[in-house]
């Protein structure tokens, strides 16, 4: 009798991580899920820059070409029409806001003249 309750217990102390992890399974899942939702609902972009330059100097001008692409399937975005480019000192700090249009395509162009405030890099 007290073997096979030794036996009972063993076998609920090992059953109760699998059932734990199969718990911490179905909730990870649950988030997964939901985010999934959420991006279909709600879908996210990206915007990749393509520059003419790999650095700059002082008083010469910043050409780009962004592409803004949804994170929900990968493809070009039609969802917003407005790219807003912020150009950063070495510090973080703002220097130059700009806003440029977005074409049908998901696509937008642009330049930036790096005046005197800007340092060089």
């Amino acid at each position: 009798m007290m073997k096979h309750l030794l036996h009972i217990l063993l076998l609920m102390l090992f059953a109760l991580p699998i059932h734990a992890q199969s718990e911490e399974t179905a909730r990870i899942l649950s988030y997964i899920q939901k985010a999934m939702n959420f991006n279909k609902v709600m879908p996210q972009e990206k915007v990749y820059l393509h520059f003419d330059n790999m650095g700059y100097f002082e008083n010469e001008t910043l050409w780009f070409k962004a592409y803004v692409t949804r994170t929900d399937n990968g493809q070009l975005s039609d969802l917003n029409k407005v790219l807003y480019v912020e150009l950063l000192n070495p510090s973080g700090d703002v220097v130059k806001t700009r806003k440029y249009p977005i074409d049908s395509l998901g696509v937008s162009h642009g330049d930036i003249k790096l005046d005197t405030l800007l340092t060089s890099g």
